[in-house]
């Protein structure tokens, strides 16, 4: 959501009157016992093991966009918790949407279509932080850790009634595909004529960007930032793992690359294909699961044992 900031700028500048920012019904919030203050800052949430898929039945305060958006202010939540378009649309004064995954790949496109055709969309651009939509799977030495939410947002865009433009911001800095991967797969995009340009951040995209990181933190979301202001060179990153990865951050992280979204389907990424055709969250995962991807909304269920009320407290 975050990355939303500097393409609401750009089209901005470039004199686009109106820019409707939007995300999806997934986000990654620590489970309730150990989260007792919900805007806690980013180490408390090292220990978020999985994301939170939630209905757009369960968000208050929105205004329902055909049966699968719901177009959402400041006010809106689920349960205790602030979805991060809520808070951009407190934080910065903007129009936003919320788009349901439960309905798949299908319903993903069903709710897109009814916010285009409700708010006179001409132009949809998809952003993506790191590097796990620019997955082949074919010669990957690893697997995206986070594919579910991205690829059904993918096969939509890739689908939508309006021109797209999908967007690669912070290039490889989430630590999912092997940059030897991600070079591969993109010089696949480029080669069939799907690179359409690039754009770099400027000093008025990191003040807005680090509003909003401060707003709600994230251990990936604020690199492209820190490579704007010059923070270059290796730095620890924690995801799941108390550790951290190592990252290595270039002037590169500082772009946003755009490319066709039916391009990258085609060329790279045809697993998104089959998942937008799909008609539930359970399919769409099982889709996944079934090319041997693990969707990141399995990792709770492999993970129950660490619970403690299964083993007991210590004494």
């Amino acid at each position: 959501m975050i990355q939303t900031l500097p393409i609401r700028n750009y089209l901005q500048h470039l004199g686009v009157e109106r820019v409707i920012i939007g995300g999806v019904t997934c986000q990654w919030w620590p489970p309730p016992e150990f989260d007792p203050e919900p805007q806690a800052p980013f180490p408390l949430a090292a220990s978020v093991w999985g994301p939170c898929y939630y209905a757009l039945e369960e968000v208050v305060h929105g205004r329902w966009v055909g049966s699968q958006a719901l177009q959402v202010d400041g006010s809106a939540r689920v349960g205790k918790r602030i979805p991060a378009e809520a808070q951009m649309a407190e934080l910065f004064g903007v129009e936003a949407v919320l788009l349901s995954l439960q309905g798949g790949g299908q319903g993903f496109l069903t709710g897109l279509e009814a916010v285009i055709q409700s708010f006179s969309v001409d132009l949809v651009v998809g952003v993506d932080i790191g590097s796990d939509s620019i997955y082949s799977h074919t010669d990957e030495v690893r697997q995206p850790r986070t594919p579910l939410a991205d690829f059904i947002s993918l096969s939509g865009l890739y689908r939508c009634s309006v021109p797209s433009v999908y967007g690669l911001s912070g290039y490889g800095c989430d630590e999912e595909l092997a940059l030897e991967d991600l070079e591969r797969n993109v010089g696949r995009v480029m080669r069939a004529g799907g690179f359409l340009g690039a754009y770099g951040l400027t000093q008025e995209d990191v003040a807005d960007m680090g509003r909003a990181c401060s707003a709600m933190p994230d251990p990936v979301e604020k690199w492209p930032m820190e490579a704007a202001k010059g923070n270059l060179g290796l730095h620890r990153m924690r995801l799941g793992e108390p550790w951290g990865s190592l990252l290595r951050i270039t002037p590169l992280q500082a772009m946003i690359l755009f490319f066709d979204p039916k391009i990258l389907v085609s060329a790279v990424n045809r697993i998104a294909a089959q998942v937008g055709e799909t008609g539930s969250l359970a399919e769409a995962e099982a889709t996944l699961a079934q090319a041997g991807i693990l969707p990141e909304s399995y990792l709770q269920r492999y993970i129950q044992f660490l619970r403690p009320e299964l083993y007991g407290s210590e004494s």
